[in-house]
Parts: C-alpha cells; sequence; structure tokens
C-alpha cells in the first residue's frame, strides 16, 4: 500500500453534534504543525444551514480543504436508533464507500474528543500490514456478550486508522452492515462492536494516549492489556481527549477535568456564545427543591462536589447497596431508597449519578417519580422539562 504524505482525515457528524465536531477541529488545526497538508472528509447526517455556515468560517480560516460527504440512508434504514442514538452513530462502518478509489488510508475521529498533540505524528503509524489501529478498550468486557473468546481484544472506535485497501479488499463494510443488521438491539456498543467482531485479531493497538478516557484512572493491571506504564503516560500527556461518559463538558452538571480544554476551544469558534441549555431551569430547581443525588461513587461525589462549590445544599444520598445506609458522606447520610416514600415529589430533585442509571430510572418510575421532571440523569439534564 503506498503512503501519502497528504493526511487524510473523516468525521461523521449530525446537527446536534456540529459545535462540538467545531471545537475538535479547532483543537486539531491549532496543534497541527503549519504548512501540514490535510484532506478532511465531513460525513453529513443532516448539518442545518446555521451550522453548517459556521462550520464554513471556520474551516475557511484555517484553510482546510474539505469535502462533504452524504450517506443513503436507506443504507441503514433497519438498524436500531431511539432518542440518543441517531443513525450517524453507524457511518463510521461506512467509510470506505464514501472515499474516492484512491484513497488507501485515512484517520476516522469522533466529534466528541479534543485533541492535544500534532496529529500528523498518528498519521506516519504504519497500516499496511493491518486493518486498523486503534486504542485498546478491553476493560469494557464485551467479550461475552459478543461471543468473543476471552483472550480477544477490543477497542475503542472513536479514534482509527483504517487501512481503506484491506477493508475493500475483504468486503468489511458489508461484513459489518450483515451482523449489525442481524443482532439490531443486541449491540450495546452498536458499530463499534460489530467492528470489533468482524475485526477481532485483524487490528493493532495504539498507545493509549490516542484516546485517552476517564476510566483509565480506574484501570489496573488485571483490566488493562496495555501496559500500567503506557496508561499512567496516557493520564499524564493525553494527545487526545475522549469525553465518552454521558456526562459531556457541554453540559451544566459536567466536571471533567479537561472541561476548560474543551471551553477554551469552544472560546475560539463560531459558537463561542454557547449557553447551557436548561441552566435557569436547573438551578432553579437547586434553589427550590430537596436536592438528593442517586448514587454514591465517584461520579455522585463529583457531582455532589460541584454542586456545593456552587453553593447548593444536598439533602442526602441514595444507595441500593444496604451496607452503606446511614454511612455519611460528605456533608450528609446516604439512604436507602425507600426514604423516598416519605417525601412529596413535587419539593424534590433527583440526581442519577451512576453507571447503573438505567436500572435506577426504572427503579424510579416504578416509585412514581417522572424522568426529566422529578430525576434527571447526570448528562442528560439538558431534557429537563420534557416529557
Amino acid at each position: 500500500m503506498m503512503e501519502s504524505s497528504k493526511m487524510h482525515i473523516i468525521t461523521a457528524v449530525d446537527d446536534h453534534y456540529a459545535q462540538h465536531l467545531g471545537v475538535m477541529l479547532t483543537s486539531l488545526f491549532e496543534n497541527l504543525k503549519k504548512d501540514t497538508s490535510v484532506q478532511l472528509y465531513i460525513i453529513d447526517g443532516g448539518i442545518q444551514d446555521n451550522n453548517s455556515s459556521k462550520l464554513k468560517s471556520l474551516l475557511g480560516r484555517f484553510k482546510v480543504d474539505v469535502k462533504y460527504v452524504k450517506v443513503n440512508k436507506e443504507i441503514l434504514n433497519d438498524f436500531f436508533i431511539d432518542k440518543h442514538l441517531s443513525v450517524a452513530t453507524y457511518y463510521k462502518a461506512l467509510i470506505p464507500l464514501l472515499l474516492e478509489k484512491d484513497i488507501n488510508k485515512v484517520i476516522y475521529l469522533d466529534s466528541d474528543i479534543i485533541i492535544k498533540d500534532d496529529l500528523y505524528k498518528l498519521w506516519e503509524t504504519n497500516v499496511s500490514s493491518t486493518f486498523l489501529c486503534a486504542v485498546d478498550n478491553s476493560n469494557l468486557q464485551r467479550n461475552a456478550d459478543l461471543n468473543m473468546p476471552a483472550t480477544a481484544n477490543y477497542f475503542n472506535a472513536g479514534v482509527m486508522i483504517i487501512n481503506v485497501q484491506k477493508w475493500r479488499e475483504n468486503h468489511i463494510v458489508s461484513n459489518v452492515l450483515d451482523f449489525i443488521s442481524y443482532h439490531k438491539e443486541g449491540l450495546k456498543f452498536h458499530d463499534q462492536d460489530a467492528l470489533n467482531v468482524v475485526l477481532m485479531g485483524k487490528w493493532e493497538a495504539l498507545h493509549p494516549k490516542w484516546n485517552y478516557r476517564e476510566s483509565y484512572k480506574s484501570i489496573t493491571a488485571e483490566t488493562s492489556k496495555d501496559s500500567i506504564l503506557e496508561i499512567h503516560e496516557a493520564i499524564k500527556y493525553p494527545s487526545i481527549i475522549h469525553f465518552t461518559d454521558a456526562s459531556k463538558p457541554w453540559h451544566y452538571l459536567n466536571n471533567h477535568p479537561y472541561k476548560g480544554d474543551y471551553l477554551y476551544y469552544l472560546s475560539k469558534t463560531p459558537w463561542s456564545d454557547y449557553a447551557y441549555p436548561k441552566q435557569h431551569e436547573i438551578e432553579e430547581y437547586f434553589t427550590s427543591k430537596k436536592v438528593i443525588i442517586f448514587g454514591t461513587g465517584k461520579s455522585s461525589e463529583e457531582t455532589a462536589s460541584l454542586l456545593e462549590s456552587k453553593n447548593y445544599r444536598i439533602a442526602y444520598f441514595l444507595d441500593n447497596n444496604p451496607q452503606k445506609w446511614g454511612q455519611d458522606l460528605g456533608k450528609t447520610t446516604i439512604q436507602k431508597p425507600e426514604t423516598l416514600i416519605n417525601e412529596q415529589k413535587e419539593s424534590i430533585f433527583i440526581i442519577i449519578a451512576s453507571m447503573y442509571y438505567t436500572e435506577i430510572s426504572s427503579q424510579l418510575e416504578s416509585m412514581g417519580f417522572k424522568r426529566n421532571i422529578h430525576f434527571v440523569v447526570k448528562g442528560f439534564e439538558n431534557e429537563l422539562g420534557n416529557d
């Protein structure tokens, strides 16, 4: 495979993520060595005129050669989508179909990332003998659900260097689409799960600094297939930061350690006047209602710390573990969920700050509480007030 000195980059976005794409691209080009030749492809999942104009203004400032690519959505008609999962999620699986025939290598980037290093260093990775290079994400423990051998590695698909030529020659796109179509709702991580099954044993690992995620801080030697030394290097000096949690830096309740970096690059984009959606409604809830946090892990403690820094008081925490009931946490205590029976629904505001938010949401709904009225999931506070 002939390597090109021109760096080819592709990303996918719909109108909801246009701003975040602008932030990602700003971080990319501000950290890229001057005079680097770049061909950018944007898979357009429905960018509206206002955001399209802002993107064009931004890319014009950086003098980027950009091509917008449209997808025939009928190809994905049968795929699972819902309120929080758009069809754009699956676009990365189609990449070899969307590029010119002479393009043999491309870097794919999710839009919810920021780049703090010269991306050309990543482009120089040799992929001639593999189907793709990506960062290991085996700590998600997806092997059993996907019927993959326990020894198989699993990658995160948010940052990939793709050998487009090998994908074409081996019909990877059709294999991935067939797998997704057959399994539909059974894939927790959708296209990423499908890519891992189809490309099992056919990819090579990048240094974890090229796709840093907050989950790195909880990785141990037993749960990681990367070296712990490399994990520590990635934590200290990340080249790409990927906001994979439900709570993102553009959410009011988010306190990601790199939120400041996101806001810094945001300030350099045409979206610099961004205001947190529902901020006033959220603040009104905090001042007029009794605030309760469901969950007692790291996320809940961070949420409590953030709220207390804004002078909001936490009434108490909730947890389903009986061994924690009655224990002190922060400035208050941990209570059992049944405590809510004695509360007036309209006088409380529950924030779910737990990785088990799906199960807890169902639990609260079974008790008569309404999502986005009586409780919100951290990361989805923008939906407050929507039934």
